[in-house]
């Protein structure tokens, strides 16, 4: 692992402060760092070895031992504290037999960054289960990530803890990939500063293999993040194109016109509404007979009455006409 002039003297500083027994596995680990890209997954598990021992033990080993080691190394800290969780995961054994079987039809050996996202897992039955995975299915480090993350949430992998909130509208869904643009969008400036200008001008000062491996591995899952963002626009433009066309067509069609319950009434004889229909009584057979009487003997009264003259003509409706007398023998 190459080494620019200040992180020698950073690390010199630090390989001064280490009391003798630290320096002991300094020095054992320090040979087998040349070899980190024939056996980097080994060297990894090794450092995370002695850094679990140390940190097992402050009073041998000085306070702030691993962060020392780290420095002598030229390793950031949160990598260290990978590397004691990835030894911690699996016994030297079990690393053996994995590395030595080949992923799917590639024949190629499983990586550490497959073995550093399968160590956060706690669950021993899960955490075999997604190993199989890998071996079986060929996954890459963005596809076993994304199926962690779904499986344990992004709030931590315990069991028992909240998972990731998981939108169930179209609002809640639109809002989260709004806020996961904008966050993006609003680091951008921060990641052009902090990456590509300092290492356009002090390229030779952070060249490490490390680093080279990080660089890298971005490079991939941002050719994946712009694959999954160009599948979810051309989502984004179908989706809106056809949400405007039943817009357009539920504009376009005829309101249909509700009756009220008075008009519905005035049209099938009904009762108005609020008031009770009438209750017919039934009448016995002389009333009706009655009331039969009576309104012929109002309908008789309406009739023209006939007047008779002195010479035996009938005036009926304002007419003379004869009348022949029938004699009639008795």
């Amino acid at each position: 692992m190459a080494k620019t002039k200040s992180t020698v003297i950073v690390a010199e500083q630090a390989i001064a402060e280490m009391n003798p027994a630290l320096r002991k596995v300094y020095d054992g680990l320090a040979t087998k760092l040349s070899d980190m890209d024939k056996k980097s997954v080994m060297v990894r598990y090794e450092i995370g070895e002695k850094v679990d021992m140390i940190m097992s033990n402050d009073v041998k080993f000085g306070e702030g031992a691993a962060d020392k080691l780290a420095a002598a190394f030229g390793i950031n800290v949160s990598e260290v504290h990978r590397f004691r969780k990835f030894s911690t995961t699996w016994s030297r054994t079990e690393l053996a037999k994995m590395l030595k079987r080949p992923m799917g039809e590639t024949q190629r050996a499983i990586s550490y960054n497959h073995l550093r996202v399968l160590s956060t897992v706690t669950q021993s039955r899960l955490r075999t289960q997604l190993t199989e995975r890998v071996f079986k299915e060929c996954l890459s480090i963005r596809d076993l990530q994304a199926i962690v993350t779904e499986k344990l949430g992004t709030r931590g992998n315990n069991p028992a803890g909240r998972k990731a909130a998981v939108p169930k509208t179209p609002s809640a869904g639109l809002s989260k990939l709004h806020t996961m643009t904008s966050s993006l969008l609003n680091s951008a400036d921060a990641i052009e500063s902090s990456v590509f200008d300092v290492l356009s001008t002090e390229a030779d000062k952070y060249a490490t293999d490390k680093l080279l491996d990080e660089l890298e591995g971005a490079q991939e899952e941002q050719e994946q993040l712009i694959a999954a963002a160009t599948q979810t626009l051309n989502k984004l433009k179908a989706t809106s194109s056809q949400l405007r066309r039943v817009i357009v067509k539920n504009a376009g069609a005829k309101p249909t016109t509700k009756k009220t319950k008075k008009a519905k009434a005035a049209a099938s004889d009904e009762a108005p509404v609020g008031k009770k229909p009438l209750a017919r009584k039934k009448l016995s057979k002389a009333e009706r007979e009655a009331r039969v009487a009576r309104a012929n003997k109002i309908a008789a009264k309406d009739q023209p009455r006939k007047k008779k003259s002195s010479a035996g003509d009938v005036i009926a409706n304002g007419k003379k006409r004869k009348v022949r007398r029938k004699t009639v023998a008795v």
